[in-house]
């Protein structure tokens, strides 16, 4: 008899990024706005997400 294997994860995570300011280039109107919602649907989805990540520098981001 065959055994099914079945694969869960414990946890879920997710790290959202939302960057709309960048150089050489017009600011972005929403990415900070389509960050926080698809954080929130993350969540609902059963996601833990880490502290949203709002127009930071890549010195930034990498501390």
């Amino acid at each position: 008899m065959a055994t099914k294997l079945t694969f869960e994860p414990r946890r879920k995570l997710a790290l959202v990024i939302g960057i709309g300011d960048y150089d050489n280039v017009t600011k972005l109107r929403n990415p900070q706005n389509d960050a926080k919602a698809l954080s929130s649907l993350l969540q609902r989805m059963g996601f833990n997400t880490a502290e949203q990540q709002l127009d930071k520098t890549c010195a930034q981001l990498k501390n």
